[in-house]
């Protein structure tokens, strides 16, 4: 219906080339590539800085969850045996 279409509304937008990208902002200062995720939706890339009239690129999201042993690039430690039991 026409009132669920107002809940997906999206902001007025306004065309900028970055590093020869075509990027899209937002007044509320949300960056948003051209192209457009597998759902449709904006994809947010960035922040606007007003002061430096430029864009502020997000940190990459992780490609992969982080390995038990953090993020170092080490392998994980393998798992410790239990000692054995006295005798």
């Amino acid at each position: 219906s026409v009132e669920e279409d107002a809940d997906e509304e999206e902001p007025e937008l306004t065309g900028f080339v970055q590093d020869g990208e075509l990027c899209l902002r937002c007044a509320a200062g949300h960056v948003y590539s051209s192209e457009r995720d597998g759902r449709g939706r904006l994809v947010v890339i960035g922040t606007w800085d007003a002061a430096s009239k430029a864009l502020v690129p997000l940190p990459p999201p992780p490609s992969e969850p982080s390995p038990p042993g953090g993020s170092s690039g080490l392998p994980a430690p393998q798992p410790r045996l239990p000692a054995p039991a006295p005798a």
